[in-house]
């Protein structure tokens, strides 16, 4: 067999015809670099910065709300400025239907009409479009969430500006539901062998107390803004008369600790204020209750009928009028239940905050009253039969369509 094995001491050389650089020729390039940045590195300072003011512009926008919805929300606002197509046309259009919700969010405002939750921001802009199909819609919110339900049937779902949060399907008719300032969920059904029960849900929609009802009919329920107690109203009978009554209780505990009576009054509509506070309307007057159930303050309505009511963080307004009269009487409470301001019109159908006005709507237009001077500037509103009101714009809306008055 032929050896191949190099040896280890082999050397292979150049040819000899190639000329060789002298040792004196071989220098080391000295000379100084250019300074400056690479093109990647410019543009991942660049990305870096913009990054930096959004996140700061998001900051001063949102402020402590910063969340992944209102994230996205600034980032689709951003999109629809460079899509000139769809830019705003101050009207918009929605399915159509009779009993069609309307309620403030985020700036914008959210409809539930002819089974399909709609979502617009401040400009009219549509974020969002979602199934619930419900025979007699209801809606509410709690600024961070929508809620919307069935009253009457079994469907219920949260939704945020562009997605369904979560779902429930009750076995029982539901007959009233309420999102908290803290986002816990109250749900109140009918109940086997109660007459009513409601279920609290926390912010992971998991159920963590119950309450069951056998002595009375629940009408409303809500849960406080630290999510510590539920407020429970109901009516039941009592020897020859009905009672009115909403009881308070501790999550866990069966028992209430404490209760506020209205005598043959019937509460039937209540929410928490942020002061911490029950805002709590009967078909007699309307209340504000504190932490262990005593009335605050209260304003006698006579025996008028309730014909519009609104409310945000700071304040809550509340129009009154008899029946078969148009003349109505506005009150305007601020967050400890004190009258900061009653005036009349005529024929309020809806009321709504914005900025630092409550708007009012009636049959000859839309008129907006400063709250602290009482100011009143009236604006063009035909054909609309509900408004949502926020800071800079009010949202007119008639059957199926919308359109954003800009209030400067």
């Amino acid at each position: 067999m032929k050896d191949n094995k190099r040896y280890a001491d082999e050397q292979i050389l150049p040819p000899d015809d190639i000329e060789q650089p002298a040792d004196d020729k071989i220098e080391e390039d000295a000379s100084p670099k250019p300074k400056g940045m690479t093109s990647v590195k410019k543009a991942r300072l660049l990305i870096a910065g913009i990054i930096i003011v959004l996140l700061a512009v998001l900051l001063v926008i949102y402020g402590s709300r910063l969340n992944y919805d209102n994230f996205r929300r600034f980032f689709v606002k951003i999109g629809y400025n460079f899509q000139s197509d769809k830019a705003p046309k101050e009207t918009f259009e929605f399915p159509s239907a009779s009993d069609a919700r309307f309620i403030g969010f985020k700036g914008g405002a959210a409809v539930l009409s002819g089974g399909r939750l709609s979502v617009y921001d401040d400009r009219g802009y549509l974020l969002s479009e979602n199934a619930m199909a419900c025979k007699t819609p209801a809606v509410k919110t709690s600024g961070k969430y929508i809620l919307c339900f069935d009253l009457g049937g079994n469907s219920l779902a949260l939704f945020n500006s562009f997605d369904c949060v979560f779902e429930l399907t009750t076995e029982k008719e539901i007959t009233n539901a309420s999102i908290g300032l803290g986002n816990h969920l109250a749900v109140c059904t009918y109940a086997d062998e109660h007459k009513s029960r409601v279920v609290v849900y926390d912010t992971t929609f998991s159920p963590v107390f119950t309450v069951y009802r056998f002595d009375r009919y629940v009408t409303a329920a809500e849960c406080s803004p630290d999510n510590r107690i539920l407020a429970v109203a109901g009516v039941y009978p009592d020897s020859a008369e009905t009672v009115g009554e909403i009881l308070f209780f501790r999550y866990g505990e069966s028992d209430s600790f404490a209760s506020c009576s209205f005598g043959e009054e019937f509460p039937h509509t209540m929410f928490y204020k942020k002061s911490g506070l029950l805002f709590a309307v009967t078909d007699k007057g309307v209340y504000f209750i504190g932490k262990d159930g005593a009335v605050v303050s209260s304003t006698d309505i006579n025996g008028k009928n309730v014909a519009a009511l609104a409310y945000n963080d700071e304040y809550t307004a509340v129009a009154v009028a008899d029946g078969g009269t148009e003349r109505a009487e506005i009150f305007i409470f601020d967050g400890s239940g004190k009258t900061v301001r009653s005036f009349e019109a005529d024929g309020p159908k809806k009321l709504s905050f914005g900025g630092d006005s409550l708007y009012y709507l009636t049959l000859s237009g839309l008129y907006g009253v400063k709250i602290k001077t009482g100011e009143t500037r009236g604006y063009p509103a035909a054909n609309a039969t509900d408004i949502v009101a926020a800071d800079k714009t009010v949202f007119l809306f008639s059957r199926g369509s919308g359109t954003v008055l800009n209030k400067e």
